[in-house]
């Protein structure tokens, strides 16, 4: 790919005062041969597979790219960091290039969004993106594959007899390539596998590329190399009914996303009756709960009280999936930490006080574990797992039934990722 600059011409100059980039735009960094710094800027929607380079100046400016700030605003803002003008034509070539690649949150981006929906809804399935690479596509080899994962680990008798024909409530499972946690989740649905099986299990997903609301869910079959999975569409229906918000307007990020698919091929290995699911896919940041008065944070009261009356309205025996990693740590995912054993006890003991604080329920310490340094280890996992301690009822406890960790990118990084179920 050849590195550009933003001095591009374009015949469209007429542009909305106030721009402001969307959401799903994550931050690259790369150096021309002449070790000039180059900022880029890469679309996780997919919107635009064009990575847009940019020199840290103009970068710079993109702070201002909030809805909130003119033309002129930025202009002055330039001038007092760089003591330089930034002329209109300038400004104009970059907002064009931004508006091109659909990276503003406009109604080009809108329609381009609409469209990726279209494509979407009319799919017979949910197609199984991830089967013949991270899993066979072939239904006895998938069988077998699962079965090998599932001799990874012992499990704990003990606890196995402690759930026959009970109700397991809730599961933490990894979301982790199946080829590096295999064994956690194998070892989590055997435990599932003993208790009575519930009639739908509601994932709640990780959208890794992020949303344009906090959920989506997905009303869509999942089909695998098992067959179809079904989902339950009058918990859904019912779900829709209920929340202020569009709760179907990222729905093609189903499409690409493999929190859920993973999930739904060991369902379809261990549990032997009829089952549903409702996919939920979530992604936001703990400061969402920062200001209780925010539209965000009474879009997630919204959802959740929208999932828990759907189910006290449906009847039927529950179980919540959050399907999430824990740390991600090193240069993989963009931190400078070296795995030495000392940082490795460092990242395991963060890990274990959230299992802890997931285990007693205790949402305010989660959340506090989280926010306080602003996740600094980058768990993958916060949407899910705190939208899981909203929606529990009762006050039964977790049981962490295994902990591990998977090298990453030539053994440099590390994710870490476990097993819990709620009884």
């Amino acid at each position: 790919m050849t590195l550009k600059r933003i001095h591009k011409k374009t015949e469209n100059s007429e542009f909305g005062l106030y721009p402001r980039l969307r959401k799903g735009i994550e931050v690259v960094y790369a150096e021309t041969d002449e070790n000039e710094e180059l900022v880029g800027l890469k679309d996780n929607w997919g919107l635009t597979s064009e990575i847009i380079w940019l020199s840290p100046d103009i970068y710079y400016m993109l702070q201002y790219f909030d809805g909130m700030h003119s033309h002129m605003d930025m202009q002055q803002a330039y001038k007092k960091k760089f003591g330089e003008f930034l002329f209109k034509k300038t400004l104009d070539d970059l907002i064009s290039v931004l508006d091109e690649h659909y990276l503003l949150d406009n109604s080009r981006s809108e329609r381009q969004i609409y469209e990726l929906n279209k494509v979407y809804s009319l799919q017979p399935y949910r197609y199984p993106k991830h089967a013949g690479v991270c899993y066979s596509d072939d239904p006895q080899q998938l069988s077998k594959q699962i079965d090998q994962y599932g001799k990874e680990m012992p499990v704990n008798r003990t606890l196995v007899n402690s759930v026959i024909n009970l109700d397991i409530c809730a599961a933490i499972i990894p979301h982790i390539d199946i080829r590096l946690g295999g064994g956690v989740y194998a070892n989590v649905y055997k435990i599932l596998s003993q208790a009575r099986p519930a009639d739908v299990y509601i994932v709640l997903g990780i959208a890794h590329r992020g949303l344009q609301n906090l959920f989506t869910l997905s009303n869509k079959n999942f089909q695998t190399p098992f067959g179809i999975v079904k989902t339950d569409n009058e918990i859904i229906d019912s779900i829709r009914s209920d929340c202020d918000f569009d709760v179907f307007a990222d729905e093609w990020s189903h499409g690409y996303e493999h929190s859920i698919e993973f999930q739904t091929i060991f369902l379809q290995h261990y549990i032997h009756s009829e089952f549903k699911i409702v996919p939920v896919l979530t992604s936001f940041p703990h400061t969402v709960f920062q200001n209780e008065n925010s539209l965000e944070h009474s879009s997630f009261c919204d959802f959740i009280r929208a999932i828990q009356r759907a189910v006290e309205k449906s009847g039927k025996r529950v179980c919540f999936i959050a399907s999430v990693d824990f740390a991600h740590v090193g240069p993989a995912y963009g931190g400078p930490e070296n795995m030495t054993s000392k940082f490795r006890v460092k990242v395991e003991q963060n890990d274990k006080l959230i299992l802890d604080a997931l285990s007693k329920r205790d949402i305010k310490l989660f959340h506090q574990l989280i926010a306080e340094y602003d996740n600094p280890y980058r768990i993958c996992g916060y949407s899910a797992l705190i939208s899981l301690l909203y929606c529990l009822q009762g006050d039964g406890k977790g049981e962490c039934l295994a902990y591990e960790g998977a090298r990453m990118d030539d053994q440099v990084s590390l994710v870490t990722f476990a097993g819990m179920i709620y009884k």
